[in-house]
């Protein structure tokens, strides 16, 4: 299966344009904060004032020449390791320039709404790519990037910030179809950022990333296996190596713990959810388990704990996602088989 001629899709005007219609939408989603970008934090719930900590401390650590995976600041006058906290490297990349000029709400609250326009844009790319269409790629987009999932997340600014994986994708699919060292420098990039983001989206990216890359490879790169196997290989590496100087410090400290500070979380007892929250609405969803109370009281959520977090961190995909998904299945029922 090949895409659609690239030549009614290369112009950088429309794409301009999609971007900033997401954008667009961003504002209108997450309203009334851009007509309080400077008196209001974006999100709920206790990690945002973690995150807002955050942000702040690795400024003066760069700023002091200290460095930032080490504080006495916490568990003073000892000290803590820093290596094993959530640090959003690049939400902070973004805000620190922002923050000189806007202030410091006013740009986190920018960089909030530009990771929901980016998610959005980068699986439009992605789906445009695949099918050449760039009305479908553009609901598409606006499906992934305004998730209720997603915006259940509001106070994890890196966990939203989901746009690397489709972006890796896109330049994995321009790899395989144009056999590009370009692309396989942006899809290093891109891959390598999946983690810097937050190593928690590295982990559960690498699932699809491999099976896409088979995918492609059957679909796409048998004709020309030797240069797509060499062009891989250096984007993994490439990945690697550009991760390297923030996950070493991670992984060395893990590799090593010892004291008061390795105290490890347990959380197998966490809430998960189940496949019906996907297909869903939440309020119908809650209605067929009626013993779950709302809000639910922590920490005893039986009977019915092990699928709670569909309360909290809705995986509805959306009735008209769905009726979507099914009218392609059914109109292409061929392909998709």
């Amino acid at each position: 299966m090949s895409a659609a001629p690239y030549s009614a899709r290369r112009s950088p005007w429309l794409n301009v344009t999609i971007f900033l219609a997401y954008a667009l939408i961003a504002v209108v989603m997450t309203w009334p904060l851009a007509r309080q970008l400077g008196s209001a934090i974006a999100g709920e719930g206790t990690d945002v004032w973690v995150h807002q900590w955050t942000f702040w401390w690795i400024k003066q650590a760069l700023l002091s020449g200290q460095s930032p995976f080490f504080t006495t600041l916490l568990y003073y006058p000892e000290g803590v390791s820093l290596t094993s906290h959530n640090i959003a490297w690049f939400n902070i990349a973004m805000w620190l320039p922002l923050q000189a000029f806007l202030g410091s709400t006013t740009a986190y609250n920018l960089v909030f709404m530009l990771v929901l326009a980016l998610n959005s844009f980068a699986f439009y790319l992605l789906a445009k790519e695949e099918t050449g269409q760039v009305a479908a790629a553009f609901v598409g987009g606006l499906i992934v990037g305004f998730w209720p999932y997603t915006f259940s997340h509001d106070d994890h600014p890196n966990l939203m910030a989901m746009f690397w994986l489709p972006l890796t994708m896109y330049f994995l699919l321009r790899l395989f179809r144009r056999g590009r060292w370009r692309d396989a420098l942006f899809a290093a990039l891109s891959l390598a950022m999946i983690g810097i983001t937050r190593w928690q989206l590295l982990v559960m990216s690498a699932p699809l990333l491999i099976a896409y890359t088979v995918y492609l490879y059957y679909r796409e790169g048998r004709g020309q296996a030797r240069q797509t196997a060499v062009l891989l290989l250096f984007a993994v590496l490439l990945s690697a190596l550009l991760m390297a100087p923030l996950a070493a410090p991670v992984v060395l400290d893990q590799l090593g713990r010892s004291g008061p500070e390795a105290v490890a979380a347990e959380e197998t007892d966490l809430p998960l959810t189940d496949l019906l929250a996907y297909v869903m609405p939440p309020d119908l969803y809650r209605a067929l388990w009626d013993q779950i109370p709302d809000p639910l009281p922590y920490p005893q959520w039986e009977p019915y704990h092990t699928i709670a977090s569909s309360a909290y961190h809705i995986p509805f995909l959306g009735l008209l996602t769905l009726a979507l998904a099914l009218y392609g299945l059914w109109r292409r029922w061929k392909q998709t088989w």
